[in-house]
């Protein structure tokens, strides 16, 4: 019978090697590797986003990894909706690293948004919209009725805390090539940037 500490240890280990083929710069592979991860439906909340957020730092193109970036936070926002802060300190240490590389890897997207890059509507409304979508996020979870445990962002039990870590934690902002110039874009064929600050 497989446990969830069963599950959690996969996804961690799946994690951890999508994250060493990026530290040794075998990035299409490592994509291949974490949208394999993310296709998953049994990935937990927590790897999840992290899944989204290693994706968003490894793809070339712009758009796509800013897609990923938003799923994270939406979904980092869905979660701390569930679990307020205060009531779970384990639960708020990942919360908090969590939150740390998703504000890291925003802030690499806003350095190279590419300069013809508009949004529909203002900036404002971004936020807005985002707001809407935990809403609707949040009411489609409460009508599903889970456990209250299986709403819990817990690291894996008995797996050392340096892999629990090792995708996201202490690891200063990864920087995201926007596409080149006259280059279609496409995730797996714009030529991403080497990675760096990684590992």
């Amino acid at each position: 019978m497989t446990t969830a500490i069963d599950i959690d240890k996969s996804f961690t280990k799946a994690l951890n090697e999508a994250g060493e083929l990026y530290n040794n710069d075998r990035l299409d592979e490592c994509i291949e590797k974490t949208r394999a991860l993310l296709a998953d439906d049994a990935i937990p909340r927590y790897h999840r986003m992290k899944a989204l957020l290693l994706l968003a730092s490894t793809l070339g193109n712009w758009l796509d990894a800013s897609n990923c970036h938003a799923e994270a936070e939406i979904l980092w926002r869905v979660v701390r909706r569930w679990n307020p802060e205060g009531e779970d300190a384990v639960l708020d240490r990942h919360m908090d690293e969590l939150r740390e590389h998703i504000d890291d890897v925003d802030a690499a997207l806003v350095r190279t948004e590419p300069d013809d890059y508009y949004l529909e509507d203002d900036v404002d409304d971004e936020s807005t919209a985002q707001d809407e979508q935990v809403i609707d996020a949040t009411a489609a979870m409460e009508t599903l009725q889970l456990p209250d445990n299986e709403m819990e962002v817990e690291p894996p039990v008995g797996v050392p805390a340096i892999e629990v870590a090792a995708i996201a934690g202490g690891v200063p902002a990864i920087k995201i090539a926007a596409p080149a110039e006259g280059e279609g874009g496409t995730a797996d064929g714009a030529g991403p940037q080497a990675p760096q600050g990684q590992g």
